[in-house]
């Protein structure tokens, strides 16, 4: 049986843990698996790993159970989906700047959680993925169209919130913009607070002025917005990485 300071301990960090839930899940969109979450808002992956205690000295079974933990952690960064299907680890592995780089990672890792019981032992691990690529993967923003047809716009817009189905869309660490004209728009690395599981937020934000569109079609996973749609947000500027907010729905069955 737990004595009270376990006891106490461990109502602490499930505490905790319950509050970031809650908060996550009011706007943050999170990919769950297993003992993984993603969360995709933040640009964060957590792991949760637990192991028993053996006979072995306990100093050396915690840092035996960091680095497993801390293993699988770099484990599951590496298969997420860098642009379309293509896992992060492709990317690396065709880039000696990053593989020279990749031990810089630790610097970007927390233990968040370390919780020791009579015989077990649990570390939560969080990689801020979005600040590693920042560091070291510089991709200019890349924005084509034609700027010069002149647009009438009835009110002033400095967002664009886009719409898509959870059910064909998956965020991936590059964000591509298509038109259905079959032509690339915009192009940056992903960052904190581009996508988001709801909007509701921005209603009470009286400085954001939102211009809204769904996005009907995907290609390969990337987001495709009617050329008309496109054409009046390259004219009045709009279609720049801050300001571009994605919510990923989840449709009703």
């Amino acid at each position: 049986m737990l004595s009270g300071k376990y006891i106490g301990k461990f109502i602490i960090f499930f505490y905790i843990f319950f509050v970031y839930e809650i908060y996550s899940n009011n706007k943050d969109f999170l990919q769950k698996e297993k003992n993984v979450i993603i969360n995709w808002t933040k640009g964060t992956l957590s792991i949760e790993y637990s192991q028993n205690f053996e006979q072995t000295p306990r100093q050396e079974q915690e840092k035996e159970a960091y680095k497993q933990a801390y293993f699988e952690l770099i484990q599951n960064f590496l298969q997420i989906p860098f642009e379309g299907e293509t896992p992060i680890k492709e990317i690396i592995a065709q880039n000696p700047f990053l593989q020279k780089n990749f031990h810089s990672i630790k610097d970007y890792i927390q233990t968040e959680k370390k919780n020791i019981y009579q015989n077990r032992i649990e570390y939560r691990l969080t990689l801020y993925f979005y600040e590693f690529l920042k560091r070291y993967f510089f991709i200019q923003p890349i924005l084509e169209g034609d700027f010069s047809l002149p647009v009438k716009k009835e009110k002033e817009f400095n967002k664009v919130i886009i719409y898509v189905s959870q059910k064909d869309f998956s965020p991936t660490l590059i964000f591509h913009l298509y038109s259905t004209n079959g032509k690339r728009i915009l192009s940056f690395l992903s960052k904190e607070n581009l996508y988001f599981k709801k909007a509701d937020f921005i209603v009470k934000n009286d400085q954001i002025k939102p211009y809204i569109v769904y996005a009907n079609q995907i290609y390969q996973n990337h987001i495709v917005l009617p050329q008309e749609e496109i054409q009046f947000l390259l004219g009045i500027k709009l279609l720049h990485p801050d300001n571009i907010l994605v919510v990923i729905y989840d449709e009703p069955e």
